[in-house]
């Protein structure tokens, strides 16, 4: 794409594992919310959104840039309002996958383990709502066996200062 920005992590400069246009690599995590081990690759349903992947990494060195996403997510402006729905004041508690917008589902996978991880104090509003997605990166992986957080070092992100993995609707990576 002729769309560039240094932000933009890529298998071919080596700054990521994952590669645009593939499958998700598979990750196994704890779900925070009721402690279960799950595959983090099929917590979101295939529904026609965009799940947006934020590696947290180490939550005390990550916790004020994601209080600034959330913030610019928040905006008039963003992206994630521009497709917010109109009855997101009245969409039930219990819908986890798509509270605020029909085209975008948030997860959120911090380098720490399940205890460690209090939901509200962590993430700000937009993103303490999907709390069913919120994910301890604390199972061990024999594929990557000296790495403390296994799905961020299989994805190719920092386990210190984590990343973002956007996978497209058919459930492939768009970017990273």
């Amino acid at each position: 794409h002729p769309a560039k920005s240094p932000l933009f992590l890529s298998e071919k400069k080596g700054t990521t594992k994952l590669r645009t246009g593939r499958i998700l690599t598979a990750a196994t995590v704890t779900r925070v919310a009721d402690a279960n081990v799950v595959h983090l690759e099929q917590e979101i349903p295939m529904n026609g959104s965009f799940r947006i992947y934020i590696f947290g990494g180490k939550p005390d060195i990550t916790k004020r840039a994601i209080a600034d996403f959330a913030s610019n997510l928040n905006k008039k402006d963003s992206f994630y309002s521009a497709f917010a729905r109109p009855d997101a004041s009245e969409v039930s508690y219990h819908e986890s996958h798509n509270p605020h917008s029909r085209f975008f589902t948030l997860a959120t996978v911090f380098n720490a383990k399940r205890p460690d991880i209090e939901i509200r104090d962590l993430l700000p509003e937009v993103l303490a709502r999907y709390n069913d997605h919120v994910y301890a990166d604390d199972v061990w992986d024999k594929r990557v066996p000296n790495a403390r957080a296994a799905a961020h070092a299989k994805m190719g992100l920092s386990e210190e200062k984590g990343g973002m993995v956007v996978v497209r609707p058919d459930a492939y990576v768009g970017c990273v």
